[in-house]
């Protein structure tokens, strides 16, 4: 599109302890902040002086761990004129603890405040920052995955739906954090034994010690080759979150002809639903298992037509249509 676009890094997936890998350079410019972490808040110096080129339009991030510096830039930004957009991907979470979720909304409603635009990618999220402000402005951003060093395009990597006579292999893709909910799942295909489900896990090591489960296998961090091969193996992606802004892996999963059970609490369920509501699930050990019962019972037909379906919708979310809503949504 012709953007000149800089890209400032705050912090890094390392800082939180998780597993990533960089990408290569994308073909815009990006800086790393100096920064320093007290605690869990990270406080960091901005290039203000290289950041006034970009006056027309600047986007900042709503993250709690830098948000006490983001406050301080966004009052800054608006004293000298510059326009700011405010990126949010918070949801109304009642996981978090009370005084976390003060801090965060508090925090969320004075960046509303501070910036001209607010950029949101669910509805979970849109429902957040009007609660806390509904006369701003807003705008739409889809969620969108990039390319990888396996698939360079961003479009849609399966065009046709793949066929199979049923679904047995089921695929969870994340952590271990309470707030996944991987517990339920563990605990779900650890009892089934007729039906010859299997679960295949990947982002953590088993420390639970139930290595003697063979409906239960663990691949670890995987990334690359080895993800693009997870995704092949597996016939339906589940993500349990008990809270989820998103949920990433649920696009990778549709993209490739998986299908998708999500929970209510995660905002990709919003695409899931457009599949069928009935792979969209509470976060109970009941619903959850009544959802893959109903894929288990699936027939091959209609495996084929909800994998039909599944691309449709994904279709909708790629990242050059995420990139022409952000375009849009700048310029305004």
């Amino acid at each position: 599109m012709g953007v000149d676009l800089l890209v400032i890094y705050m912090q890094y997936p390392g800082d939180e302890n998780r597993h990533w890998k960089k990408m290569p350079a994308q073909g815009y410019k990006e800086w790393q902040c100096q920064r320093l972490l007290v605690g869990k808040v990270v406080i960091y110096w901005l290039p203000i002086f290289d950041l006034l080129r970009y006056r027309d339009r600047i986007v900042l991030l709503d993250n709690n761990p830098t948000n006490i510096c983001m406050l301080i830039y966004a009052v800054l930004f608006k004293s000298i004129g510059v326009k700011t957009a405010l990126w949010i991907e918070h949801i109304n979470d009642d996981f978090k603890s009370v005084a976390k979720q003060t801090y965060q909304k508090i925090c969320s409603w004075l960046l509303i405040k501070l910036t001209s635009n607010v950029l949101y990618f669910s509805d979970m999220t849109k429902s957040y920052v009007q609660s806390l402000a509904s006369d701003c402005k807003m705008f739409r951003i889809r969620q969108a995955v990039g390319p990888t060093a396996e698939f360079p395009n961003t479009g849609i990597l399966c065009q046709v739906p793949r066929r199979g006579l049923s679904i047995i292999k089921f695929g969870y893709i994340g952590s271990l954090t309470v707030r996944k909910n991987v517990s339920v799942l563990l605990e779900i295909f650890s009892e089934y034994t007729i039906k010859k489900a299997e679960l295949h896990t990947a982002g953590f090591e088993n420390t639970l010690g139930n290595r003697g489960n063979k409906n239960i296998r663990y691949y670890g961090y995987i990334d690359g080759e080895q993800k693009e091969n997870f995704y092949e193996d597996i016939d339906c992606l589940i993500l349990p979150s008990l809270a989820d802004p998103w949920g990433m892996v649920v696009n990778e999963a549709m993209s490739r002809g998986c299908l998708c059970i999500v929970s209510e609490q995660c905002g990709s369920s919003e695409m899931i639903r457009q599949v069928d509501s009935r792979l969209v699930t509470g976060t109970d050990k009941s619903s959850i298992r009544a959802a893959i019962d109903y894929v288990l019972n699936l027939t091959a037909d209609e495996i084929y037509a909800l994998r039909s379906k599944s691309l449709q919708v994904i279709a909708d979310y790629t990242l050059d249509k995420s990139a022409s809503d952000l375009f849009c949504a700048l310029l305004t």
